[in-house]
């Protein structure tokens, strides 16, 4: 779905919340491969139509103020043990004011850690135009190897016009897909022709083509064929059509098609409203509501509706997720998501990375200050349950959200009795992964791994010792008295 983004394409939060939200909002709605395909490609199209779009990101002035995005740090809420759990983490490196790597990080559950897991690396041309995009993975600790490379062509326009995507085998950089970008005389997308590299005939072939045509400057409809190799030739696959509110270019209705069985035809699919307002002195998208067409009734059906909120500076503070239920035949509230934000900071001061992938297609956000967290929720049996959480952590920063979890749970660890003759008890609410008794003098004399809650120490000598209790990737330490 093309969702509407606004302000930043940037600084957010990757693949993380994405994930999370696209789940949640469409877990019935299946994309086919071809969709994909479609939709992969109009990130490009959509940063090479969007004239501001550079200016946006990369012509920003680094001064005493400004804050880089260092890290994200991701939880999920644990509802067996009531705690947050890490899930994943990413960091972030600059050259000056243009993202210079990203490392995305995993949690191992065997360890205990965040492992580094994907590395992208960026390089940028003169102009600022990103021009490449290499991806590494660890397979084994420490070592990075080679998966796949994005290179991206200009024209003297700055418009994006060739994309060639390769992957790494047998030691070299090996032909996977590219796409070619058209524009008309007003440097409007007209042509987004894709191929795939056919390894047999070592040749590019045919894969995709979209044609997007326009009314007034305004994009009102776009095709997408498939390549059919084996009669050479073309066919229609799918349409948009674009509808936008009177005497401005707010999208107002999209609607999309597919060919019918026989091919002959366009036939609904699915449709998307939007409705804005002005709570403050933007105008802001408050409300979406999709619709698929029912065949059966010949009528279009609700499907999904997202509500939105704003505070008084119009950053995009909640959103309500509904699905529609044909009995009783109402909107049923299931998931809402909540942006937290530092209004000291302004968006003019904050520095992050390129979100080329522009992973949050499915989220409408937008922001005028430092986004600092996000919040999800689900709702269960009448009630709002936590599902996940995200911080954010700028460059001489201290993140006001920031609550360690476990260090309140350390304090909920109870080592007993104390003093301990033969058994040691440790009573604990998290799942604990190891413990460790040191003597006084940094001796370790007993590790355990398992049965924490019943630890023979009777082959020990009396005296004072130290007990390392690991859980997840934290350790806290208890003196415990030997008799």
């Amino acid at each position: 779905m093309n969702r509407i983004i606004t302000l930043l394409m940037v600084i957010l939060m990757s693949q993380f919340v994405s994930t999370q939200i696209t789940k949640k909002i469409h877990q019935e709605f299946e994309i086919t491969k071809t969709d994909r395909i479609s939709r992969i490609n109009k990130k490009a199209i959509k940063a090479a139509k969007n004239r501001n779009y550079k200016e946006l990101v990369f012509n920003k002035t680094i001064t005493a103020d400004s804050k880089t995005l260092d890290s994200i740090l991701i939880q999920e809420w644990d509802d067996d043990f009531n705690i947050w759990r890490y899930s994943g983490k990413q960091e972030f490196t600059y050259d000056g004011d243009k993202i210079e790597t990203t490392i995305t990080f995993t949690w191992n559950g065997v360890t205990s850690t965040l492992d580094p897991f994907i590395k992208d690396e960026y390089t940028f041309d003169s102009n600022g135009n990103l021009s490449s995009q290499m991806r590494s993975f660890q397979n084994t600790p420490n070592i990075w190897e080679f998966l796949s490379k994005t290179e991206y062509t200009y024209d003297s326009r700055d418009n994006l016009i060739l994309e060639e995507n390769y992957t790494w085998i047998l030691n070299q950089w090996v032909n996977t897909l590219k796409n070619e970008i058209t524009y008309n005389t007003n440097q409007q997308v007209t042509f987004d022709k894709g191929y795939e590299w056919d390894i047999g005939m070592n040749q590019w072939v045919n894969l995709y083509m979209d044609e997007y045509f326009y009314t007034d400057g305004l994009m009102t409809s776009e095709i997408n064929s498939l390549w059919n190799q084996g009669n050479d030739h073309w066919y229609f696959h799918s349409k948009w059509e674009y509808i936008y509110v009177p005497s401005t270019a707010l999208l107002n209705l999209e609607i999309l098609y597919r060919r019918n069985i026989n091919n002959t035809d366009w036939v609904y699919e699915s449709k998307y409203e939007y409705q804005y307002d002005s709570p403050n002195f933007l105008l802001v998208l408050t409300n979406e509501t999709e619709y698929t067409w029912d065949v059966s009734m010949n009528q279009w059906e609700y499907d999904y509706r997202n509500d939105y909120q704003y505070d008084n500076n119009d950053n995009r503070t909640t959103g309500n997720y509904y699905e529609w239920t044909e009995t009783p035949g109402e909107w049923a509230v299931y998931y809402k998501d909540e942006f937290i934000f530092d209004l000291g900071y302004s968006f003019n001061d904050l520095i992050g990375p390129y979100n080329y992938d522009d992973e949050l297609d499915d989220i409408v956000f937008q922001f005028n200050n430092m986004v600092i967290g996000y919040r999800g929720y689900e709702f269960t049996n009448q009630v709002w349950e936590d599902v996940s959480k995200t911080l954010f952590y700028y460059s001489n920063y201290t993140n006001p959200l920031y609550v360690n979890d476990y260090e309140l749970l350390a304090n909920s660890i109870q080592v007993y009795p104390n003093p301990i003759a033969n058994i040691l008890v440790i009573d604990s609410k998290i799942p604990l992964y190891k413990v460790e008794i040191y003597s006084i003098l940094g001796n370790k004399v007993k590790e355990f791994n398992s049965n924490f809650n019943a630890l023979p120490v009777y082959d020990i000598s009396a005296g004072l010792y130290i007990v390392k209790i690991q859980f997840e990737n934290h350790t806290v330490s208890k003196k415990i008295i030997k008799q």
